[in-house]
């Protein structure tokens, strides 16, 4: 009796022996204390929707998942969970707070991308189709650009080549308004940073010749005042060929041109944040890169 009693003792009772209303062992699993990253998260969005994202806090959760990297599959998974169901209800405000929570990732954790690049790459790829919203693709764009500028090695190439018919289509995007022009210049942008990523691992995609006509067709040289009006009224083609007679030296090179085009490094630095308080045109850093 006493061997059957011990053993339901170890299966039923808690470790005391003893049953307890209190016990935390016989508690309910709602009763429960919370997951402390499901609260970080939570205390990130705001309840009024009409506020930003709160930096410190977004901070706090990223500090949280680089000391405790097997919890960071779970968070992403609870930020990817959450960026679809409020694209989905229309709420973008609470979706550009999970993609700042993610860029702030790409920094603090960039040693543990693995464990959320597949779904950082769902993410953007769901913005960039978001054709009714322009500022979110905007924001697909620039979180490409900060992912590609935070990669140590070619893992991810060919699932980033997938983005590059998108990012052409929105290099030619046509119009002049200041959301034609924002989205242009992001896809500009993400474009030049796969231009680069692509000549660092000296890889060169499918795509490529898509890439050259996007940029043939934004293209535009440097202005400068009266000086540059013959020039500006010959048209893009007319500008290109000079380009090119300058480049095989049949023409002296405009120092304009040669200063206008930055390094990468001086765009970006090591950890995939950009240095310059004003960037310069998109379109300037991905003829440097294409030369």
């Amino acid at each position: 009796m006493s061997a059957i009693s011990g053993v339901i003792s170890r299966q039923v009772m808690p470790a005391c022996g003893s049953l307890c209303f209190f016990c935390p062992a016989m508690r309910a699993r709602s009763r429960q204390p919370v997951k402390r990253y499901k609260k970080l998260i939570a205390d990130i969005f705001p309840r009024n929707q009409e506020e930003g994202p709160n930096d410190r806090k977004i901070g706090k959760l990223c500090e949280y998942a680089a000391k405790n990297p097997l919890r960071i599959p779970r968070i992403t998974c609870s930020l990817e969970q959450r960026c679809y169901k409020e694209l989905r209800i229309e709420n973008f405000q609470s979706a550009k707070i999970v993609m700042c929570i993610y860029r702030k990732l790409l920094v603090t954790c960039k040693e543990q991308m693995p464990l959320f690049a597949s779904s950082l790459l769902s993410i953007i790829n769901t913005l960039l189709d978001q054709t009714r919203q322009v500022d979110i693709q905007v924001i697909g764009c620039e979180t490409l650009f900060g992912f590609i500028n935070n990669q140590k090695d070619g893992t991810y190439m060919f699932n980033l080549e997938g983005f590059i018919p998108k990012l052409c289509q929105f290099a030619q995007e046509e119009g002049e308004d200041e959301r034609e022009k924002s989205l242009r210049a992001a896809g500009l942008q993400a474009l030049s940073s796969m231009v680069w990523f692509m000549g660092q691992h000296s890889h060169i995609s499918e795509e490529f010749d898509n890439v050259v006509s996007a940029v043939l067709e934004s293209y535009g040289g440097p202005k400068k005042g009266s000086e540059n009006l013959d020039t500006d009224k010959q048209g893009p083609q007319s500008r290109w060929v000079q380009e090119v007679l300058k480049n095989e030296g049949h023409v002296k090179p405009s120092p304009e041109v040669i200063t206008g085009v930055p390094s990468w490094r001086t765009v970006v630095n090591e950890r995939g944040e950009v240095n310059m308080t004003e960037l310069p045109e998109p379109l300037l850093l991905v003829q440097g890169l294409l030369a």
